[in-house]
């Protein structure tokens, strides 16, 4: 094998994919369906707190210590730049008609300090509904400032990971307590909780769980392979559709139960990515798709929000024109501004995205999962931080 391959989790970036399609879907009004995008930005919250703790473990592996200077600065470049391009564009739009909204300073002032989540919350603030999009940049946003402190300790003071997993886990708990306690006793409506930090961070946090204690792409897998391909990834994908019975059932218990499911999902689609069922989250296009996920996410809703504003179509042909267009702006926005960025990342990640030797059993993952299937699963491509 070649071990100077880059670090790859097999299966991510189509998981991202499926992630966006379903906020995508969620979100065309043209189509009238009850699809919750709630569970598309659920996957992205797993998915980043998986990806991101995962890298903050292996850099603390590696060196002893974790650059908090350099994880912000890749932070900075990684969110930034195309949300400020977003914000110019949606701001653009609203000025010339082409959506009918109205936007001032003080609110692209409260979407650049990612407070957009708790201007809607606590009603201090009307967010142009085409960037509402931009609350889950700010959950994210809140917690990465304090998670990689909170994981510094962790693995300063406590070094079992089991133990490091528990003490996660009780957060979670605690925000489901409190989420629940919102909704039945203070009477906070589904949307407030859907979107504050405070209620929310719960899915990065199972994602960081499964990074610490459970990871497939660092540790061995325990259980046998008929147990997670045949009962754990249906177990899971039935969760996560049980999870979405309506937006009161996802303001308590249903957001928990949408990450359990997700996990039950993850660990087998990376540990084995060769199997029929997880090969298409592989494909080239797929995977393609996945990469481009943010810059998607940021355009989608404005592109959704300019076709049915401005032209009278058939709701699936209104759709199929805001997904075509939103790739090709997505593409755009990835090849102009995020991949650039990302080479400026790269420089200052201590992760260690080239494997060297024993220091990288994933890549070995990664050579075994793609191996068997090479014919039909793209090559694969670094992983970045999301």
């Amino acid at each position: 094998m070649n071990q100077t391959a880059r670090f790859h989790i097999p299966s991510l970036n189509g998981l991202r994919a499926v992630s966006i399609l379903v906020v995508f879907i969620g979100h065309a009004k043209a189509l009238e369906l009850t699809v919750g995008g709630g569970i598309g930005v659920t996957i992205f919250f797993f998915i980043s707190g998986y990806l991101i703790t995962t890298l903050l473990r292996r850099e603390y592996d590696r060196h002893n210590t974790i650059s908090l200077k350099d994880f912000y600065y890749r932070r900075f470049l990684k969110i930034i730049p195309p949300m400020v391009v977003t914000i110019l564009v949606g701001a653009i739009l609203i000025q010339v008609g082409v959506i009918d909204f109205t936007i001032s300073g003080q609110q692209i002032a409260i979407m650049l300090l990612f407070a957009t989540n708790y201007a809607r919350a606590f009603d201090f603030a009307a967010i142009p509904e085409p960037l509402f999009v931009l609350w889950s940049l700010s959950v994210e946003e809140h917690f990465y400032i304090v998670f990689p402190l909170i994981y510094i300790a962790l693995r300063k003071w406590i070094p079992n990971r089991m133990v490091q997993a528990a003490i996660l886990v009780a957060a979670c708990t605690v925000i489901l307590g409190w989420r629940s306690h919102l909704y039945f006793d203070a009477g906070v409506a589904w949307q407030p909780l859907n979107t504050r930090t405070d209620t929310r961070a719960d899915a990065l946090l199972w994602g960081c769980v499964l990074a610490v204690a459970f990871n497939p792409a660092l540790d061995k897998t325990r259980g046998t392979v008929t147990l997670w391909k045949w009962f754990a990834a249906p177990a899971g994908a039935a969760l996560i559709v049980a999870a979405n019975l309506g937006t009161g059932f996802e303001s308590h218990i249903g957001y928990t139960l949408q990450s359990l499911g997700i996990g039950l999902v993850v660990i087998p689609a990376i540990r084995y990515a060769h199997w029929w069922i997880f090969r298409p989250l592989n494909w080239r296009i797929v995977d393609w798709l996945g990469r481009i996920s943010y810059s998607f996410y940021l355009v989608h809703y404005l592109v959704i929000w300019a076709i049915d504003s401005q032209f009278e179509m058939n709701g699936y042909l209104s759709t199929l024109a805001s997904f075509v267009i939103t790739t090709f702006l997505a593409w755009m926005m990835f090849k102009l501004v995020e991949e650039p960025l990302a080479k400026l990342r790269s420089k200052r990640s201590h992760a260690g995205e080239r494997a060297n030797g024993s220091e990288s059993e994933h890549a070995q993952i990664a050579h075994q999962t793609t191996s068997r299937s090479a014919r039909s699963v793209a090559a694969p491509s670094g992983t970045s931080e999301s």
